[in-house]
């Protein structure tokens, strides 16, 4: 058995001699008494089908041994014993010249030992598969991904067919946020016109469960909830802005906590979906960035009296109460537990913390979080106050004395342990590679040091094509390495390198080897300025080629290939976009008066250049010395760029309309990329300039 060609990393494989035969004489027997144990047979034999080998025909055999398996052999066996340690989510598979058994203590299980028993299935005809024997089962027992639905919304039958990819490695679990598109009834001016129907709402979570995926909803609680706020019938319910925030906060963004029709509203809301998820064990309140806490006169008369921090301690206590009254686990995010952490001891222990981090990638890191900042160094002792340094440096300083220059990485999971919450790590999946591969491997393995419950990495779109595409707001389908990473790390944190995953990554995802390729992917991540343009474009074009040159080597997931051709073409294209204004701005612009020229540019005088003399010409035009011929140039490369942004605009249209919904693509398609706009800027100018060139030269050849 290959040990690289599997994700997750089994823990255990013991390779054999020779390679079992999957011909026509042989026969699928499940024993097992579960209709998921049905499914999971069909599923190998649809995929030993897909790869050129017979149907085989199943005969289903209720165990009595408490144990699920499958075997693949041309004469019934007798029942295989379970396996010598028995985990519901672990597998034992033995491959013989004779036979094949896969056998696990649950159906989950037996799914994930199918899961990986299809990933050593050779491409040769007929199929074979290596002789050998693994033991395996999950360092972490919840290993999921986030899906907003805010936006970059998905068809369902790309959502649902996004699960069953997910499931091909382990993912067991998806925290679902819906925003404003769950079918509410009693509340319908939330729901937003591409908002989920209940029959298809119905139809994911069946698929999910088919999977042995677990669907944890969110519905905010607390912040985050413009989609809410924004309707005049609701608007009662929001917390009076904060006038020192980021203005680009909603003023209209979180509930009051003493508004008691804020928690009616939660309630109502609430109960709409767990109805709908009645099989979730969780429900997650958000609760993440209430940065308006404590502003109207009823908060700001509390928060003086007890403090923000029991503001919010008291409010999540009676949202997770309501959810542990009917049945359900309550899960929060961490971050105003640390921002206001002086009450966190009341919190219920009935809450599961969140803790995310999105930037730490080792054990010890240069800087730490508090309260939406990072700081490193003496700013940490110099800004950070003194009571939060009191609570918290026995987390932070990693021991070795080299505070506060080291921090000890992910310090919060073992904070909440020690305050005896269960906890759950939350890395961010969508992004420049570089970093996020390595902060989810890097968190999984603090997690399960740590002994956390798991990982449920995050995603959080935009609704423009930039961020799109590698830069933090890209559709789910751009993300599948780090998702990917995910899942190798949560069940088998630290047993692999970065150049094994790399490698595992492009063999099981893509079918061939392609090692080069998912590198330069790598290297098209990072912000792209004056600076860095001319490295990512050459990384683009490079990533560009390669793709064009393993299309038709590769054997799956061609729609990611797709996605990352668009992505590789889309980031290649804004990089010249950055390279021509800035020629354009340093060479030609640079030379006027800015101030100056746009006054000149703002009067009607540039409007009505039949009537102009030499004197409505702007200063500075003699000086600058450019002639007609380099203002040509200059707007022949901003015409193709902007040419070359319509192109790309189609190109992306085109892809994200196999998996996104077509309103949603046409919202993302009319607002600009970057540089889009500023293009059509510096086009016009030199377009004017150009004009009142000519009308100068024109004058003085004949009036002066």
């Amino acid at each position: 058995m290959k040990k690289n060609a599997i994700i997750p990393e089994p823990k255990k494989v013991t390779p054999g001699e020779g390679r079992f035969v999957l011909s026509e004489r042989m026969k699928c027997f499940v024993f097992s008494a579960s209709d998921n144990a049905e499914h999971t047979a069909e599923l190998l034999i649809e995929h030993i089908k897909s790869r050129g080998g017979t149907e085989l025909p199943t005969e289903m055999i209720e165990a009595r041994n408490g144990s699920h398996s499958i075997v693949i052999a041309d004469e019934r066996p007798a029942p295989p014993a379970g396996p010598n340690k028995p985990n519901l989510e672990g597998y034992e598979i033995s491959v013989t010249g004779e036979q094949i058994i896969v056998t696990a203590s649950g159906p989950a299980g037996l799914f994930y030992g199918v899961q990986t028993l299809i990933q050593l299935i050779g491409h040769d005809k007929p199929p074979t598969i290596p002789c050998g024997r693994i033991e395996d089962s999950p360092d972490l027992p919840i290993r999921g991904i986030h899906v907003n639905l805010w936006s970059m919304t998905p068809t369902c039958k790309y959502l649902e067919e996004f699960i069953r990819r997910l499931s091909r490695f382990k993912i067991n679990t998806i925290l679902l946020e819906y925003e404003d598109k769950f079918p509410y009834e009693k509340h319908p001016a939330l729901r937003h016109d591409l908002s989920l129907s209940k029959e298809q709402l119905e139809s994911l979570l069946r698929t999910a469960k088919a999977h042995h995926i677990e669907v944890i909803p969110l519905v905010q609680s607390f912040g985050h909830l413009t989609y809410v706020l924004k309707h005049p019938e609701y608007a009662h319910l929001a917390e009076q802005p904060d006038p020192d925030k980021n203005q680009m906060i909603p003023e209209a963004w979180q509930y009051c906590p003493l508004n008691p029709a804020s928690f009616e509203m939660f309630k109502e809301m609430a109960c709409e979906v767990m109805e709908l998820h009645a099989d979730s064990r969780f429900f997650h309140i958000g609760a993440d960035e209430t940065f308006h806490l404590g502003q109207c006169d009823r908060c700001r008369e509390f928060a003086e009296k007890h403090g923000k921090s029991k503001l919010f301690v008291d409010y999540v206590n009676k949202v997770g109460a309501f959810i542990k009254s009917k049945g359900k686990i309550p899960i929060l995010w961490y971050d105003y537990l640390t921002n206001y952490p002086r009450e966190t001891e009341g919190l219920s222990r009935d809450l599961w913390i969140m803790y995310w981090e999105y930037r730490m990638g080792g054990r010890s890191v240069p800087f730490l979080r508090w309260a939406g900042v990072e700081y490193s160094g003496r700013e940490i002792t110099d800004q950070v106050p003194e009571y939060v340094l009191d609570i918290f440096r026995p987390y932070w300083d990693e021991g070795a004395g080299e505070f506060p220059e080291k921090i000890k990485g992910f310090p919060y999971i073992r904070y909440f342990q020690d305050k005896g919450f269960k906890v759950l790590g939350a890395a961010r999946y969508q992004g420049d590679w570089r970093n996020r591969v390595p902060n989810t491997t890097a968190f999984c393995e603090a997690l399960s040091e740590e002994g956390a419950e798991g990982m449920v990495n995050t995603h959080w779109p935009g609704r423009t094509l930039y961020p799109l595409f590698y830069s933090g707001g890209e559709p789910l389908e751009v993300s599948w390495l780090p998702i990917l990473a995910t899942a190798e790390a949560s069940w088998s944190p630290g047993m692999v390198s970065r150049e094994q995953f790399d490698h595992k990554f492009a063999s099981v995802f893509l079918g061939t080897d392609a090692d080069d390729l998912v590198r330069s992917m790598y290297m098209m991540g990072g912000i792209i300025n004056a600076d860095t343009a001319g490295q990512i474009e050459e990384a683009s074009n490079r990533c560009l080629a390669l793709i064009t040159g393993i299309k038709d080597k590769a054997a799956d997931n061609m729609l990611f290939l797709d996605y990352m051709e668009i992505t590789a073409a889309a980031r290649a294209a804004h990089a010249r976009r950055v390279k021509v204004l800035a020629d354009v701005e340093n060479t030609i612009l640079v030379h006027f008066d800015r101030e100056k020229f746009s006054r000149w540019l703002a009067s009607d005088v540039p409007r009505w250049t039949g009537l102009q003399s030499p004197s409505s010409v702007p200063e500075g035009l003699e000086q600058a010395r450019i002639d007609i011929a380099r203002i040509d140039e200059a707007i022949e490369k901003l015409a193709e760029a902007s040419a070359e942004t319509r192109q790309i605009k189609e190109q992306c249209q085109a892809v994200l309309e196999r998996t996104l919904r077509a309103e949603e693509v046409g919202v993302i398609l009319d607002n600009p990329l970057p540089g889009e706009e500023k293009v059509r800027e510096f086009l016009g100018q030199l377009q004017m300039i150009r004009t009142c060139l000519k009308v100068e030269a024109y004058f003085r050849e004949n009036f002066i």
